[in-house]
């Protein structure tokens, strides 16, 4: 194809859709501003799973324990850490910052659903407000951490597009 006098050459159909600014990896300030952005967007989603799921255990079920309601609740945290996992990484080239991702999004869970839990403890007569806390946090912190380095793992061996 001929290019015009001082014009740009025809379109060829093919377009760009990453610029030089994606193709490195975040450090510092922009990575610090992923993880809190992908960590607090997925704690507040699983936040969200985790208290509906909860209160379907509770209302579904005189006292006892809904296995499926608490499972699928698990089931779409585990997705949602993952996410965060992966969206970091994505964003900022590093799997330990998607590890961090995640973390932040089981610690954001952790500490709502641990306050709900020791709260429903305390009005219980034999309960231990603090230890249904802790193990909240605990559980959340574990899970996120592994969803959220397997999203990040899986997210780098996905291939890249071509440029």
């Amino acid at each position: 194809m001929a290019v015009p006098p001082g014009g740009q050459p025809p379109s060829t159909g093919r377009h760009e859709t990453r610029n030089a600014r994606n193709d490195r990896p975040l450090t510092g300030a922009a990575a610090r501003a992923r993880i809190l952005h992908w960590g607090f967007i997925a704690g507040g989603l699983v936040t969200i799973s985790d208290l509906a799921s909860a209160a379907y255990a509770n209302a579904t079920s005189a006292g006892t324990t809904d296995d499926l309601g608490l499972t699928l609740g698990l089931f779409i945290s585990m997705g949602l850490y993952w996410f965060a996992g992966m969206m970091v990484a994505r964003e900022t080239g590093s799997i330990s910052f998607g590890v961090l991702g995640g973390a932040l999004a089981g610690a954001v869970d952790g500490l709502v659903v641990g306050t709900v839990a020791a709260i429903q403890v305390s009005s219980m007569a034999d309960g231990a407000p603090l230890e249904a806390f802790l193990g909240s946090l605990w559980l959340n912190l574990t899970v996120a951490m592994i969803s959220g380095a397997a999203g990040a793992w899986l997210s780098t061996m996905t291939p890249q597009r071509p440029r």
